[in-house]
C-alpha cells in the first residue's frame, strides 16, 4: 500500500474520527439505556474503532500502518507486561492520593462499581472480553495508532504523545481520573512511538484494565496484602517502581531505530 496515502490523512480528519466514535457511543448509550446490561460496554468498546476503520477503508489506506498493527518481538511483549504491571499499581496509588483532594462522586462511583461487578459466568466472560481484550485493542488502535501518528507528523513526537494523551483523557469523561489517564496515556504513547507498534501498549492497557476489574470485585478485607489504610503498601510501590523502570529499560533495549517509525517504507 502506498505510504503517501496514509500520510495524507490530516490531524483534523483523525480528530473527526474520534468525535464520530464518541457520538456513536453516546447514541448507543441513549438508545440502549439499561436494556443491554453489561453487553453494552462490550459494544461500546467495539464501536470505538469503527469510524476510523471505515475511513481508512474508504481512503484505500493501509490498516496495518494507520493503526500501528506491526508485529513485535516476544521480548518486547514480555517487557511490556512488566511495564503494565508496574505502572498499573503506581497509577492506582496516584488515584488514591488524588481522591484525598478530589473524592469521587459517590453516585458515579457506585454506578461504575456496580457495572464492573461480576455476578455470573456470563458477566465474567463479557467483562473480561470487553475490559481486558476489546478495549485495549480498539482504544490503542484509535489513539496510539491512528491519532497519535497524525499529531506526531503535524507537530513533533513529544507534542504528538502529549496531545494524544490529553484527548485520551477527555474522551473518558471522568474528571476524577483525568490526570491519571493522561499520565498512563503518555507511557503508552512513548511505547507505541518507540516500537512503531501498539502490540506492547495493548498488553500494558490490558493489564491496567484487568487490575481495575479485579479490584472492583474484591472487598478491602480480601486484599490486605496489597492495601494498608486505603493505600498501596510502600513495599509494593517500591517494587513496582523498579519493575516499571526495568521494563522500560529492556523495552528500549529490544526496540531499535528501524522500529520507531509508525509507517513501513
Amino acid at each position: 500500500m502506498n505510504v503517501s496515502t496514509d500520510k495524507s490523512i490530516t490531524v483534523w480528519e483523525a480528530l473527526g474520527m474520534v468525535v464520530w466514535a464518541v457520538l456513536l457511543i453516546l447514541t448507543l448509550e441513549i438508545a440502549a439505556g439499561n436494556h443491554l446490561g453489561k453487553v453494552k460496554i462490550l459494544l461500546m468498546e467495539a464501536l470505538i474503532i469503527v469510524p476510523a476503520l471505515l475511513f481508512i477503508i474508504k481512503r484505500k489506506g493501509s490498516i496495518k500502518n494507520n493503526f500501528r498493527l506491526k508485529s513485535v518481538n516476544y521480548k518486547i511483549l514480555l517487557s511490556s507486561l512488566f511495564i503494565g504491571g508496574g505502572i498499573s499499581v503506581l497509577i492506582d496509588e496516584l488515584d488514591r492520593l488524588i481522591q484525598i483532594v478530589l473524592p469521587y462522586n459517590l453516585q458515579i462511583m457506585q454506578k461504575i462499581t456496580e457495572f464492573m461487578k461480576i455476578n455470573s459466568v456470563s458477566d465474567l466472560i463479557i467483562l473480561v472480553l470487553a475490559v481486558a481484550v476489546v478495549a485495549p485493542i480498539t482504544e490503542e488502535a484509535l489513539f496510539r495508532g491512528f491519532l497519535q501518528q497524525r499529531l506526531e507528523a503535524a507537530t513533533d513526537v513529544t507534542r504528538g504523545i502529549l496531545l494524544t494523551s490529553l484527548v485520551f483523557g477527555f474522551i473518558h469523561f471522568n474528571p476524577w481520573a483525568f490526570v491519571q489517564i493522561i499520565i498512563i496515556g503518555v507511557f503508552f504513547g512513548v511505547a507505541a512511538q518507540r516500537s512503531g507498534s501498539i502490540a506492547g501498549t495493548v498488553v500494558m492497557h490490558s493489564f491496567n484494565n484487568s487490575l481495575a476489574l479485579l479490584f472492583a470485585n474484591e472487598r478491602p478485607e480480601q486484599i490486605t496484602w496489597y492495601l494498608k489504610g486505603g493505600h498501596v503498601r510502600p513495599v509494593i510501590l517500591i517494587c513496582c517502581l523498579f519493575i516499571t523502570a526495568a521494563g522500560f529499560k529492556y523495552f528500549y533495549k529490544f526496540t531499535n531505530q528501524k522500529e520507531v517509525s509508525g509507517y513501513e517504507e
